[in-house]
């Protein structure tokens, strides 16, 4: 035999074993990110009430010597951290009423294992001065766009909330300097030609417009626009923009993580966190708007019984489930806020681990606090992932945590199949050469 017949041969061979390394893993890893992606999704979201509970309970009365501030809730889902951390800021740090208002006074799903139930439907709204649009699912709900249409001339103030954007019509958005959550601002640009969509700053004021990247930058955003509000700086026309600059690009090893996880962490760790009477919601929201980003992790929410909370700022949220119903848990968070409840004994049987923050955080940076202890779970990279996801640009100490060492193992053995098939196939192939 020649040698370049023996050199084709050899290269022939190499690069059937060479597939036969990858693509195992490669389509395992695909078809399982797909699955456990559809499984996040749907583990993640509330399943709906059967019936709305009743009766349902009566917003607090409104101060009439006070501006009115409300939070726009889509009956079709509402993200959950810009929801629940903007009606923490505002109520927590404002001298406003605050509310939330919906087409339809009925619980309200979200983004996450927590449904919210509005004070007010449309038609019973009182008179918005201060209008928030937080991000939805249905951009074009008519019922959503023509109130929202109905109420931007007379708000003094408007704060979009990552792509809370789209829900404000073209013909104001025209010539104005915007923001939106990093993954749609290309997108916005081209719906939106005769706008510019800033792609470095956290929020952006433009007259009356305060436009924001979303999710967890929602608490700095209402923070600057409560200083808006206390200077009266409602219509200026100069353009407000603020320093921080915010990482977007994906690294290679973020892409690496995301892949190994979804496709070879098959058995991902359960988290539920306790809602009782008097809980912040905007530690809630930052916790359970954060660890399912990290793909390591699922979350649910459960109290006592699946029934109305009442956060420690007057918001009411329902969990996902009951107690009863709450699957084993590896980790059980109570988070903090303001109440006398006494964590149930049987806590420590259900779960491996419990943790809890309950008359413990002391700093007013719920977002921070959040990501530290998420970084002492998961390390590095999966805490910068998630913080990029989130819009959190604050500095915080990542452990360098080794990965699971399983999450090798199994792609390695899937390769190791993919070579013991070609192997077998072969031999067989040569063995069925020889007898004729």
């Amino acid at each position: 035999m020649s040698y370049p017949v023996v050199m084709k041969s050899k290269l022939h061979h190499f690069f059937i074993y060479f597939f036969a390394v990858l693509i195992p893993p490669f389509i395992f890893g695909t078809l399982f990110s797909f699955q456990t992606l559809m499984n996040l999704l749907y583990y993640n979201r509330s399943e709906p009430l059967q019936q709305v509970i009743t009766p349902l309970p009566t917003p607090k009365a409104l101060n009439s010597n006070k501006l009115n501030a409300a939070i726009l809730l889509s009956n079709q889902a509402t993200q959950t951290s810009e929801a629940l951390l903007a009606f923490y800021e505002l109520k927590s740090k404002s001298n406003l009423n605050v509310f939330t208002v919906a087409p339809i006074r009925e619980p309200v799903p979200t983004t996450q294992p927590v449904s919210i139930l509005p004070d007010y439907s449309f038609e019973n709204a009182p008179k918005i001065n201060v209008l928030i649009l937080p991000s939805v699912t249905n951009f074009t709900e008519p019922k959503i766009t023509t109130w929202v249409n109905k109420n931007i001339s007379n708000a003094q103030l408007i704060i979009t909330l990552g792509e809370g954007i789209r829900l404000l019509p073209q013909s104001f958005l025209n010539n104005k300097t915007v923001t939106s959550h990093f993954l749609s601002q290309q997108d916005l640009q081209e719906k939106l030609p005769d706008t510019i969509i800033d792609t470095k700053n956290q929020w952006i004021k433009d007259g009356k417009l305060l436009s924001s990247s979303g999710v967890f930058s929602t608490q700095q955003t209402i923070q600057k626009a409560l200083q808006i509000l206390k200077q009266s700086k409602f219509s200026q026309s100069s353009t407000e923009i603020n320093p921080l600059q915010l990482e977007q690009e994906f690294k290679i090893k973020e892409f690496f993580y995301l892949f190994l996880h979804a496709g070879f962490d098959w058995f991902p760790n359960s988290m539920g966190v306790y809602l009782y009477n008097g809980v912040s919601e905007g530690h809630v929201a930052t916790l359970i708007d954060s660890f399912p980003r990290s793909i390591h992790h699922r979350v649910v929410t459960f109290a006592e019984k699946r029934n109305y909370i009442t956060t420690e700022n007057g918001m009411t949220l329902i969990p996902a489930v009951s107690y009863e119903k709450t699957p084993k848990l590896d980790t059980l968070i109570i988070p903090s806020g303001k109440s006398s409840i006494t964590p149930d004994p049987d806590f420590k049987e259900h779960a491996q681990e419990v943790v809890s923050f309950y008359n413990s955080l002391s700093s007013p940076n719920l977002t921070y606090n959040t990501m530290n202890f998420l970084a002492q779970k998961l390390g590095s990279p999966g805490t910068e992932l998630v913080a990029k996801l989130t819009n959190f640009n604050q500095k915080i100490d990542i452990p360098s945590l080794p990965i699971a060492f399983s999450l090798f193992l199994r792609p390695l053995f899937l390769s190791l199949l993919g070579v013991i098939g070609v192997r077998f196939f072969t031999m067989r192939a040569r063995k069925r050469k020889n007898q004729h």
